[in-house]
């Protein structure tokens, strides 16, 4: 193991760098890992229900031919009433 009394001191600038280092190590990169982990279970919430709502469409479909959109095209969605 290396003396500690004989290595050279640290410049200022190399100081501030492990400084810096230090402090997003303890605090933005767990912010970080902390976001993309929440993003990831968002996202993955976010498929389920749209998949959801897709299975429901094709429900609604199967049950309710012949409902067809403004543009004659097939829908899900009722009729609206005007």
């Amino acid at each position: 193991m290396e003396n500690p009394a004989h290595t050279a001191p640290l410049s200022l600038d190399d100081r501030i760098d492990q400084r810096i280092t230090h402090i997003l190590g303890k605090t933005v990169v767990p912010m970080f890992n902390a976001l993309i982990e929440t993003s990831g279970k968002h996202r993955k919430e976010l498929v389920a229900l749209r998949a959801g709502v897709q299975r429901i469409g094709r429900r609604l479909h199967n049950t309710m031919p012949g409902w067809s959109d403004s543009k004659g095209r097939e829908t899900t969605d009722p009729p609206s009433e005007s």
